[in-house]
């Protein structure tokens, strides 16, 4: 084989390995992300349950899909959850 295209399917095999990298590492942070639930249920939460605004945000987030503020972390409906926390 001529030694240009050697070099040229070696780094197309690079290529090839970064491209499955970058792909196994975006699809293992959104499944890390989406390993979270919350209890959307019943009445589960209060904001002393979170140990920041960000982490009450995200419940809130979750839950107001389906069932609204069901855990009522959002008392003046400005839609930001447990502003105490901030």
């Amino acid at each position: 084989m001529n030694k240009l295209v050697i070099w040229a399917l070696g780094i197309l095999a690079l290529i090839i390995l970064g491209i499955f990298v970058l792909v196994t590492l975006i699809f293992q942070e959104k499944e890390n992300n989406a390993g979270t639930t919350y209890n959307c249920k019943s009445d589960s939460y209060n904001c002393d349950d979170f140990s920041s605004q960000k982490e009450a945000q995200k419940a809130f987030d979750f839950c107001a899909q389906e069932t609204g503020d069901i855990h009522q972390l959002d008392k003046d409906g400005n839609s930001i959850a447990c502003e105490s926390l901030e």
